[in-house]
């Protein structure tokens, strides 16, 4: 460990100083140019060798006081940054997130430190505060992927509860991560294989939520579209087919309404067979995500929520009978 230790103070204070190298050689050679002095070379050493992110936020503090335009600025924000964002107490991460925050001065510097705080603020739980620290950031699409979807996860949760403050907010993250997937846009410390699976479980989750999302903004066809999206991503998890079921219930409750008011004539007709067509999406959702969701963890939550209406749906459908309601769920069965 110690080893390991020195071979890791020795790689920051040669990258820190080989980034000051990168100066055009006309340049340094020029009288009064600025470089890396030998006490800033002892601060970085100092710093790459303590081991806490308390410890390294002070003395980077102290740093920078004394060298706030020094040549290896970027690297040492970037090496805090990262020590501060791998701080297991959630607590002691939000308060040094702060301070970090505080020290920035240039928008690209603001922005990584506002990130670094928004994800702190999530992993205390403080949901409030990190989509208030994200919301002053003049382009989120800046943001790195892998925080749009812990805001859009934080959201849809909040969502759940009925908090639907960060509704409207929440689906424009979602949908700036779901481009930046489909779009191929791999964080660059990721590796291939890594980001294949990344995707494959992300995708569908972020169709997911973005369904929920829209039916409590009160838009359930576009809630049907992301969740149809959802199933073709993943079509053996129960809660997708569970929430499509539920938002075309809204919309055709919605139809139906509008059918009641609507005189007779061809376009009340095609309305009418829409509202026959959203019934048996229903049933057919429904009997999926009970089907799916047999012996799992979901399937009494599932079955308490979905039944009545399937039951009902089936049986207006086809005449007051239940018959064949169940070989239609066991039809969906995984295998």
């Amino acid at each position: 460990m110690k080893l390991i230790s020195r071979i890791f103070v020795c790689t920051l204070t040669v990258a820190v100083l080989c980034s000051a190298a990168q100066v055009p050689t006309q340049e340094k050679a020029q009288p009064g140019a600025r470089q890396v002095s030998a006490d800033e070379s002892r601060q970085v050493t100092d710093i790459a060798r303590v081991t806490t992110a308390t410890r390294k936020l002070e003395l980077l503090t102290a740093f920078l006081a004394a060298n706030p335009a020094s040549l290896v600025r970027a690297r040492l924000l970037t090496h805090v940054g990262v020590a501060i964002s791998r701080e297991q107490d959630p607590a002691v991460r939000v308060d040094l997130a702060e301070k970090f925050l505080a020290l920035m001065s240039a928008d690209r510097e603001r922005t990584i430190a506002s990130a670094i705080l928004a994800e702190a603020y999530l992993k205390a739980n403080r949901v409030d505060d990190a989509f208030q620290t994200i919301a002053v950031l003049p382009n989120p699409e800046t943001l790195d992927l892998r925080l749009l979807v812990q805001l859009v996860a934080a959201g849809s949760e909040e969502t759940r509860q009925r908090n639907l403050k960060h509704v409207m907010v929440c689906r424009k993250y979602g949908e700036l991560a779901i481009r930046a997937i489909e779009a191929d846009h791999r964080p660059g410390e990721m590796n291939a294989a890594r980001w294949s699976d990344y995707k494959g479980k992300t995708l569908p989750t972020l169709y997911q939520s973005l369904g929920l999302l829209a039916m409590h903004a009160g838009q359930p066809a576009d809630a049907m579209t992301h969740l149809q999206k959802a199933v073709e991503l993943a079509p053996d998890d129960a809660l997708n087919y569970a929430f499509l079921g539920a938002a075309a219930n809204e919309e055709y409750t919605a139809a139906s309404q509008k059918l009641k008011q609507m005189p007779g004539g061809t376009v009340r007709d095609a309305l009418g067979q829409r509202t026959v067509e959203l019934m048996n999406q229903v049933v057919d959702a429904y009997a999926h995500a009970v089907a799916l969701s047999a012996g799992s963890a979901q399937e009494q939550n599932i079955r308490s929520q979905v039944v009545a209406d399937l039951q009902n749906y089936y049986k207006f459908l086809h005449k007051g009978s239940l018959d064949g309601l169940q070989a239609l769920i066991d039809k969906y069965r995984k295998k």
